[in-house]
C-alpha cells in the first residue's frame, strides 16, 4: 500500500492494510478511497444486496394487493 494513502487501517475493522486484507488493485483502490478492506468491503456489499433484494420483495408483496 502506497505511504500517501490518507488510510493506513481499515475503518470498519482497525487491521492495517497488508497483503491479509487487500487482495487486488481493485481492493487497493478501495482502501484508497473508502478506507475499508477487501474484506469488510466485500462484507458490506453482501449486507447491502440482502437488504436491497428484501425491499424489491416488500414492493412486489405491495404491487399484487387489490387493486393492484
Amino acid at each position: 500500500m502506497e505511504r500517501s494513502s490518507r488510510f493506513y487501517r481499515c475503518v470498519n475493522c482497525g487491521e492495517p492494510f497488508s497483503y491479509l486484507n487487500v487482495f487486488s488493485f481493485a481492493g487497493e483502490v478501495e482502501a484508497i478511497v473508502h478506507g475499508t478492506c477487501e474484506i469488510c468491503a466485500d462484507a458490506l456489499a453482501d449486507a447491502m444486496a440482502i437488504v436491497r433484494d428484501g425491499d424489491e420483495q416488500r414492493d412486489n408483496q405491495d404491487n399484487d394487493g387489490p387493486g393492484g
